[in-house]
This record gives structure tokens, sequence and C-alpha cells, in this order.
């Protein structure tokens, strides 16, 4: 029975064939690396799945609403009594009321306006310091009603002073000029909401107070709650200069939870620290290629080199030469044979 008991002989990394060996596994890794970052960005599947399916955000909304005002807000309107209309299917109901802020209180109130002096001035300014003064957590408030942009936008007479509830993200927080008031209130801030699945449209909220570390200026993304009390169907100047109109919230302030930190980021383009460190990567592994292939060129050269010697080589041999070890069992299986005839020669 044959039995090769060589063992396997040690790579030679000073080879040009292992360099090259090296260099590709190195280069593999850092395409790997590279497919997960693009991988990772949502534009590159828009060729796979279309954009639509590439954007939560793409879907045009059930309801579409013009917010475009038809003529220019109304700046001197005679105040009128205008009683809200409940015969509504969607009309609410006067437990939705904060105590402090009776229905009446609102009945000067003209939609589609700027914000106008008189009875509305004062209306505006009581509802602020009503909710200075207003837990949201407490229990004994009525619970705010959960409405859409379609319902105060439409039906702003219906839901006029009543403690709603708003879902969105703010784009926008500013704070706003407000003139003097017997009500004590000097600061204002003023939010830009996008409404829960409602992209295209916006909704106006004036807050008293913004929780600790919340954004400010444009661009935000923040996801927010908002109880407070609706004020009006507001006529504002949008900044493509056209009028346009958006429900007014009046609140205390903004439910927000701040976002975690986390060491892992998505990054939408390849930062200037990316690129640093993939820079960096690349000279480190040609300069190791590089070493390498100056040290095997010094190790043979002419100077240092010498005649080998093959019968020192075949004597430190681990037994891989099959022919020898082929020949050594051959003269040990005719060993065998001829010891029985000389024992039996010898006998006789």
């Amino acid at each position: 029975m044959l039995q090769f008991n060589g063992r396997r002989p040690t790579r030679n990394y000073l080879a040009r064939r292992e360099q090259w060996r090296l260099l590709t596994l190195f280069g593999m890794l850092g395409l790997v690396l590279v497919l997960m970052r693009m991988a990772g960005r949502e534009q590159s599947w828009v060729w796979l799945f279309g954009e639509e399916a590439a954007s939560t955000s793409a879907q045009a909304p059930a309801e579409p609403v013009d917010s475009v005002l038809a003529s220019g807000p109304a700046t001197d309107v005679p105040d009128a009594v205008r009683m809200p209309r409940l015969n509504s299917s969607d009309a609410v109901t006067p437990k939705h009321l904060l105590p402090g802020l009776p229905r009446e209180l609102y009945a000067s109130v003209v939609d589609d306006t700027v914000l106008r002096g008189g009875d509305e001035h004062e209306a505006f300014f009581q509802t602020l310091a009503v909710l200075g003064k207003t837990d949201e957590l407490d229990a004994s408030l009525p619970k705010p009603l959960d409405v859409s942009f379609v319902q105060l936008h439409r039906q702003p007479e219906s839901y006029r002073g009543e403690w709603v509830r708003v879902r969105g993200i703010a784009r926008g927080a500013f704070p706003v000029a407000i003139p003097k008031n017997t009500h004590g209130i000097e600061t204002l801030q003023q939010l830009w909401l996008q409404p829960e699945g409602r992209p295209d449209d916006l909704l106006a909220v004036n807050v008293l107070q913004l929780p600790p570390g919340f954004p400010t200026g444009k661009a935000l993304q923040a996801e927010v709650t908002i109880d407070g009390v609706f004020f009006k169907r507001w006529a504002y100047q949008s900044q493509d200069n056209v009028i346009r109109t958006a429900p007014l919230l009046l609140a205390r302030t903004v439910v927000w939870t701040p976002p975690a930190p986390t060491g892992i980021s998505t990054p939408t383009e390849f930062s200037r620290l990316d690129m640093a460190l993939a820079a960096s990567a690349v000279a480190l592994v040609f300069g190791v290629v590089v070493f390498i292939v100056r040290s095997g060129r010094r190790d043979v050269s002419p100077a240092n080199a010498t005649a080998p010697d093959f019968q020192q080589m075949a004597e430190q041999d681990a037994g891989n030469d099959v022919a020898r070890m082929l020949t050594k069992l051959r003269e040990r299986e005719l060993a065998d044979e001829t010891s029985p005839k000389s024992s039996a020669e010898n006998a006789t």
C-alpha cells in the first residue's frame, strides 16, 4: 500500500505570482466595499423599480387641494358675527373645546385673510394666553381631535377653536414679530408643517416655545406631533409671490423626539473623509507591493546568487519524490522475496 506522508511546500510570497494574487485579493475587497456603499443608496435602484417605488413621497395626494387664493386677502373687512356651520356630518362637538376658550370667542374670525385687528386680534392672543397655561398631559383636558389637512382646509368654520392634533414633518421654524398685547406674550415661533401623507401641502403653526434642541431655520426634517387650537384658514404670500392659504394652528409647544445618535450613516455621496481613506488604503497597498517586489529582487541579485546544490536539495526533500519512493518500495519487496530463499539454502 502506497503512503505519501510528504508535507505541503511553503508558499513563496516573494514570487511574482503570489504578489499578484495578494494584490487581486485587496482589489476585490475594495470593490466589494464600494458596491456595498452604492447599494445603500436609494437612487441606485431607480432603474430596477422605477422612480415612484424609489421614493415614498412620489405618490400624489388622493385629494388634491388648491391653496391658491382667487383674490387678494381681505385686510379691511368689517367685523361681523359668523356663526359656525354645525350641520356638516364632520362637524365637531363642544367636548373638544379647551376651558377658557368658548366658541363665541371666534365669531369674528374671517377665513382667507391675514391676521386682522379688533376682535380677531383679541381672540388670537387670548388663545395663546390660555395655551401658555395648559399642560397637554393633563388628564382633565379633553382628548384632542385627530384631524387631517383636508378637513381643516375645506371646513375651517366647523373646526374653528377646537382642540385638535396634527402630525407631520417640520420643514421650517422661524421667530415671528408680534405686536404689543395685553396678555404679555412677547415671543412666538412659526412652524411650517408638511402634513402626514401630503408632501405637497403646508400647514402653519404658531407656538409659544420650542422643545430644547429643536432645530430652526430652513430645510428641516423633524417629525413632530402638535396639540393645538385651530384658528383659521390663513392667507399668506408664498415664496413664488402667490397668495396662498393654509390652516393656522396655535399651540404651546411641539412633541418631538430627537433622533438617537448612531454610528452608521448612509451618505448620499462620498464625503471627503471617505475619499481620503480610500486613497490612503490604495497608497498603503501600493507601498506594500513595491516593498515586496524590491525585497525579492535584492534576494535574487547576481551578487548574492550562488549555484544551487541539487544534492543537498534532494537530501532535504521531505518525500515528495514519487519515483524515489517507488524505487525504495521495490527494493524492500525484492529483499523480502530473497530472504526465504536464503534461509532455505542455509537449512539444507
